[in-house]
């Protein structure tokens, strides 16, 4: 039964998979001051305490879902996953444009906003993009 739990992790967002070990720690992105990098930098520590502690919350979860455990048991894994950080949760993490830092109509493929993507197709910067004509 636990193995049905742990087999598809990252499943959901394979896209956005982040390896804590290959990506720069967010002291070396201090510095900036825009408020869109600020954002993007606030949704980077995001998605690595989310990876951090994904496995950790699934498994809390599971126990919590088992109707076969005792029901002290149940609250034990329930307080335990309530103890865990608010922002090591999936659902906290927003997709962001890597540019300007738009929470809205990002395209997931390209990491950038509708208007972003627009410009730079419009002047021939994407590679594989051009304006439809039919």
């Amino acid at each position: 039964m636990m193995s049905k739990i742990f087999t598809g992790l990252f499943s959901r967002f394979g896209f956005w998979k982040v390896d804590p070990a290959t990506v720069a720690t967010p002291q070396h992105l201090r510095g900036f001051s825009t408020v869109s990098e600020k954002r993007n930098i606030r949704d980077y520590k995001r998605r690595m305490l989310a990876t951090k502690y994904e496995l950790r919350r699934n498994l809390y979860k599971a126990l919590c879902r088992d109707p076969d455990l005792p029901s002290i048991m149940q609250e034990n894994h329930r307080y335990k996953l309530s103890k865990l950080p608010r922002n090591s949760s999936f659902t906290r993490v927003r997709n962001r444009c890597i540019f300007s830092g738009r929470p809205r109509a990002v395209y997931e493929k390209f990491r950038m906003s509708r208007i972003v993507f627009r410009s730079l197709a419009s002047q021939g910067l994407l590679m594989g993009v051009k304006k439809a004509s039919w």
